[in-house]
């Protein structure tokens, strides 16, 4: 059975790869610039729906999205990221998607401010 936390954390995975897919399919090559204002659209897209979803809780909290973006080239990459203040009380989502051309990762997490 599932906590709280970890049906959260299933939810913003969700909204995070639903974004990201939405975001970045039908790039159909890396552009610097381009890529950064899709990263950053990306970021202001999650952490709203995010907000939304804990508004509805009526849980005040401090949320943080970061998006990393990268042309998809003959050489793999593995990104792994982690990070708590209180690991029974924060969150920590990441998802990634990629196509032919670009790969992103979103990590976003929710900080509760009531303790």
């Amino acid at each position: 059975m599932l906590g709280p936390i970890e049906r959260e954390n299933i939810a913003i995975h969700d909204i995070i790869q639903e974004t990201l897919k939405l975001q970045f399919e039908n790039v159909t090559e890396y552009d610097r610039e381009a890529c950064d204002r899709l990263g950053k659209n990306v970021c202001q897209l999650v952490k709203r729906r995010v907000e939304a979803m804990k508004e509805a809780t009526r849980q005040r909290c401090k949320i943080v999205s970061v998006v990393y973006v990268g042309a998809v080239r003959d050489h793999g990459i593995q990104v792994a990221s982690q990070a708590l203040l209180e690991a029974d009380k924060d969150n920590f989502t990441v998802a990634s998607y990629r196509n032919g051309k670009v790969f992103t990762v979103s990590g976003i997490m929710v900080i509760p401010l009531e303790k």
